[in-house]
């Protein structure tokens, strides 16, 4: 880092002066480095027990968040430990970037928990929006007893110059035939690794047996994931966005395409349209301010593996149901409603998830 950016410049002398800081900026703006060098530099003039506690909407963000303290930290012997839900909490408990509903759980069922964080400096909050959004807003609650500093460099939802972007009209039956095509093409395209988005955790998990019965390993230089990869991950090797499925919200699509095309990178994404999803991209062209570049495909060519996909499907498809992934699946949203309904929150937490769908729409 050579020189600040607008949002550290703004927001670093207020953090260290002590002031409660809200900032709100484009993605790709150095908004860890923003809250991280700050506190370790007050940190570096008064060492002792945990002395922030960062939160975070899902563990894949909070695991690098704690990679990047330990970087910026290196030279105080920084000690940070990752608290997320999965693991033992005994051994979380012992080591104290959480998530929310983890610490709450740890602080109500460990009495020793809370004196741990009895002379914590700081609380940062990273994906504000989302932590405090109708999926957490009953673990988590914030209350500034202080008038918060407030800096926005933030102009919508936009999407950065150096990103082309691009979709293909695909019929819905023949998707995956395109999506081996473009993968295909990778190495001639200069394409070191790719995201690829898909809209359900279900559909994830059989993409990705397919890709491995079609010996496209789906890990580096392959990522596949759903929305919850979408914020905050900032992997530099990152030049390809695929939105398999298209989003169905504008914010989504800009979340997602800004895993690529980072820091001034150039980047490319290329998005799967069906014929049902031709009013979504009209939404999301006219948020953004941009229309997309539509891509054609020599349809011979694309389709030249079309038997290989829809056997490899097949396969893919037989292997989902023989690991029991549909009842794993029942089993954990039978134990989430269980769960909301011995809080005394699962209607509550309906209505709210219906008022919060009906703002976003």
């Amino acid at each position: 880092m050579k020189k600040p950016t607008p949002l550290q410049q703004h927001c670093i002398p207020r953090i260290v002066a002590g002031n409660d800081v809200l900032g709100i900026a484009q993605t790709g703006s150095g908004k860890t480095a923003a809250f991280a060098l700050p506190i370790l530099h007050r940190l570096a003039e008064d060492p002792y027990g945990v002395f922030a506690l960062v939160m975070t909407p899902m563990r894949e963000l909070a695991y690098q968040l704690a990679e990047q303290f330990r970087a910026l930290g290196s030279s105080l012997q920084l000690r940070c430990a990752v608290i997320v839900g999965g693991m033992n909490m005994i051994n979380q408990g012992q080591t104290l970037m959480p998530t929310p509903g983890r610490v709450k759980v740890l602080l109500e069922d460990n009495p020793d928990i809370p004196s741990v964080f009895s002379k914590t400096k700081f609380l940062v909050l990273d994906e504000a929006d989302r932590l405090l959004d109708v999926g957490f807003e009953e673990e988590l609650r914030v209350h500034s007893a202080k008038k918060a500093y407030f800096y926005e460099a933030y102009e919508g939802f936009k999407t950065v110059e150096s990103l082309k972007q691009q979709y293909v009209l695909v019929p819905k039956n023949v998707k995956d035939v395109y999506l081996l095509y473009i993968l295909s093409k990778m190495d001639e395209m200069g394409i070191r690794s790719a995201i690829i988005f898909v809209s359900t955790c279900r559909d994830c998990h059989l993409l990705s047996l397919l890709l491995e019965e079609l010996d496209q390993t789906a890990a580096a230089p392959i990522l596949l994931a759903t929305d919850v990869g979408s914020r905050g991950l900032d992997i530099p090797t990152v030049d390809l966005v695929i939105n398999y499925d298209i989003p169905r919200y504008p914010r989504d699509y800009v979340h997602r395409v800004g895993r690529t095309a980072r820091a001034g990178r150039g980047g490319l994404t290329v998005s799967f349209v069906t014929e049902n999803d031709i009013d979504p991209v009209h939404e999301t062209e006219a948020v953004i301010g941009k229309e997309l570049e539509v891509i054609k495909y020599e349809e011979t060519e694309v389709l030249a593996d079309i038997s290989k996909v829809y056997k490899a499907k097949r396969m893919a498809t037989m292997k989902m149901m023989e690991d029991g992934f549909e009842e794993k699946t029942k089993e954990r949203k039978a134990q989430k409603l269980k769960t909301l309904a011995e809080r005394g929150l699962l209607k509550k937490h309906n209505k709210k998830r219906k008022r919060h769908r009906s703002a976003e729409e």
